[in-house]
């Protein structure tokens, strides 16, 4: 089986996750209504910026996941799995919750004091990158989906398919959005 195959085959099993655990879209539908909204607010505004502030409260949006997989790993604690990170066994859905937690509080640290450049950490805090992360995390954590390089590959895929949907939906968008009002410029 090709690479792409498996890549294929792991990012349709991300996007149907929610349908084998119901249970995850109490957070996958916030994930994605926000990041539709926001997609709406920069189609509404397109000379707006993202700026610091906003680039902090994405990451926050990683850390809530994080403590919200916590909590379900260790309610269902019959969900857990081992895999073995060089040769070290490990509890594969309670690692990818507390890797999301590590990655939110660290961009957060990384954003709010303004660490990095302003693009490079803008592009690993913004809005679809952090959704991405957090529903991949989601969808290991709630279904039977591998923590491996497929999945990781996977999600990489699925986020650069999100942003450039969502660039074509901000470009596409018409310069007057009837249900919000003002007029785009």
């Amino acid at each position: 089986m090709s690479i792409f195959t498996e890549i294929g085959g792991r990012m349709f099993q991300l996007v149907i996750a929610p349908l084998h655990n119901p249970s995850m879209l109490w957070a996958a539908v916030p994930l994605m209504a926000s990041l539709a909204i926001i997609t709406f607010y920069y189609a509404k505004y397109p000379e707006e910026e993202q700026g610091w502030e906003n680039a902090v409260s994405n990451t926050l949006v990683l850390i809530f996941v994080g403590v919200d997989l916590l909590r379900y790993v260790y309610t269902n604690p019959q969900v857990e799995d081992i895999i073995r990170l060089s040769g070290i066994p490990l509890p594969a859905k309670t690692f990818a919750a507390l890797l999301v937690l590590f990655l939110g509080v660290s961009l957060l640290v990384i954003t709010y004091n303004h660490i990095h450049a302003k693009g490079v950490t803008f592009a690993f805090a913004s809005p679809v990158t952090v959704n991405v992360m957090a529903y991949v995390a989601m969808a290991v954590v709630y279904s039977n989906i591998a923590l491996d390089y497929r999945t990781l590959l996977a999600g990489i895929v699925m986020g650069l398919i999100i942003y450039i949907i969502v660039k074509l939906a901000i470009r596409g968008m018409p310069k007057k959005l009837f249900w919000l009002g003002k007029k785009r410029k």
